[in-house]
């Protein structure tokens, strides 16, 4: 069926669910030209339905989301982006994170995909030689042009970071920055565990569609000891990546997290503290090379064109616990070296996040544990709707541990895993709405039931912390 003839059978639909008529027929029609053009990805056909879905009934409108994901799967394979872009700038079909995420994950593999070398590139150090990997980056040039992208790239990152505009904006202009010119000064981002510093430059990589590689400071050691020594640990990062890519990307983002682990501990961390920094002072400078060596004594090389990003929470600093800000001083006091700190820009701190915020993570779908976990109820045969206690109070318990995002993430994931526990073993002490799942094919999750699955971590935990009060 062709699109004008699709568009007549759509709004008819509409017009006759609106006069109170039967369209069990029309619809069924529809939801089989809907399948013809997700099979092959027709995007003018499957967007069509997009303005009306207020009309349909909730079953059709899940279809249809199922069919865009994988129309959207399809638009990767088939290496069409310009189609994925266009996607992605519809409101109307992007207010679904599942759908945001696949457009993210399609468009990134996609990107990762092009121009594949013939050869897998190999660990002796060719990559560093061969050839360079282009990115479908913007080419971006005057105020309006990158005013433009750059609030675009805002909008769609601050739907799946939330309650961090201010330093997510800064990040924004970091990464514009970055793509107009790749010799820029390493960023620093502070703020407390879980409130999204990590997240937000994962987010930016894979809008953008630059290539990301995560390192963690405590997982190095100074040349010459037993560990993974720094240049070798992003020698194999950075080579694994162009393995997977298939050249040196002419951009790419180096994440070194906890980056506060540098500060001096004591005489011996002090030196093997000033010996990681040495080996980061020299990374930061131009035209930097990491060298790694073979059993063999062989030297490999490879060049360091990245973006690096470092991060930490910074918390045994008075003025981080105090305001949550910090400066190049305090830097300095808790040891970190002058030549180092002289070359990072410092941004915008992430505050910690309240019990506001995290019911907005939780109401706005930029929840990945809670999208991931109610689409596992769905293929389970029910559907499940946390009601506003539950939200409060999965909200108020994340707050109470102090890790933000990461303790709302970890109590969702462990409820909705008891929920699927006893939904498919009962038990005598499962709740009574979850033993008549099957015939209701939904539940709702309230703040008592809430409470009830969550209540052996909060034993746990505050067994942990009984025990840490009697040991002092």
């Amino acid at each position: 069926m062709d699109k004008p003839s699709f568009v007549r059978l759509v709004t008819g639909i509409h017009a006759k669910r609106e006069h109170g008529e039967n369209t069990d027929q029309e619809e069924s029609r529809m939801h089989e030209e809907l399948k013809i053009a997700a099979r092959n990805a027709n995007i003018d056909i499957l967007l069509v339905p997009v303005k009306f879905l207020k009309s349909f009934k909730p079953e059709i409108v899940r279809e249809i989301r199922d069919l865009f994901l994988q129309a959207i799967q399809k638009l990767g394979d088939d290496d069409r982006l310009d189609d994925l872009q266009r996607l992605a700038q519809d409101k109307d079909i992007t207010t679904s994170k599942e759908i945001r995420e696949a457009i993210v994950t399609a468009t990134e593999k996609m990107i990762f995909r092009r121009n594949m070398a013939s050869q897998r590139v190999q660990e002796n150090g060719a990559a560093a030689q061969g050839k360079t990997l282009r990115l479908k980056l913007p080419k971006l040039s005057g105020f309006d042009e990158v005013a433009e992208y750059a609030r675009g790239l805002f909008e769609k990152a601050s739907k799946i970071v939330i309650a961090q505009d201010r330093p997510l904006q800064e990040l924004v202009i970091n990464f514009v920055d970055y793509i107009i010119d790749p010799n820029q000064t390493p960023v620093l981002l502070v703020g407390p565990t879980g409130c999204g510093k990590t997240y937000s430059i994962r987010t930016l990589a894979g809008l953008i569609g630059i290539p990301f590689i995560e390192i963690v400071m405590p997982d190095m050691s100074p040349a010459s000891y037993r560990g993974n020594n720094l240049e070798t640990l992003l020698y194999t990062e950075i080579s694994g990546k162009v393995s997977a890519i298939g050249g040196y990307p002419e951009r790419m983002i180096i994440y070194i997290d906890e980056f506060d682990k540098l500060a001096f501990r004591g005489d011996e961390s002090n030196g093997l503290s000033k010996q990681i920094q040495a080996q980061l002072l020299k990374l930061f400078e131009r035209s930097a090379v990491v060298t790694s060596s073979t059993e063999r004594g062989e030297i490999r090389k490879i060049k360091f064109e990245a973006l690096a990003v470092l991060s930490g929470s910074f918390s045994f600093i008075e003025s981080v616990r105090a305001s949550n800000m910090i400066s190049k001083d305090d830097l300095l006091d808790a040891g970190f070296i002058c030549d180092l700190i002289g070359r990072i820009r410092l941004l915008a701190p992430f505050r910690k996040l309240d019990v506001s915020d995290l019911e907005r993570i939780l109401t706005s779908g930029a929840c990945d544990v809670l999208a991931r976990s109610t689409a596992l109820c769905t293929a389970m045969g029910f559907s499940v709707e946390l009601d506003k206690g539950a939200i409060v109070t999965l909200a108020q318990l994340a707050v109470e541990d102090d890790l933000g995002a990461r303790s709302l993430n970890n109590y969702a994931e462990n409820m909705f895993a008891r929920v699927r526990r006893d939904a498919i073993f009962p038990s005598a002490e499962m709740p009574d709405d979850l033993r008549e799942i099957k015939q209701k094919g939904k539940l709702l999750i309230t703040a008592d039931l809430v409470k009830k699955y969550v209540a052996g971590d909060l034993k746990a935990k505050k067994g942990r912390l009984q025990m840490g009060f009697a040991g002092k």
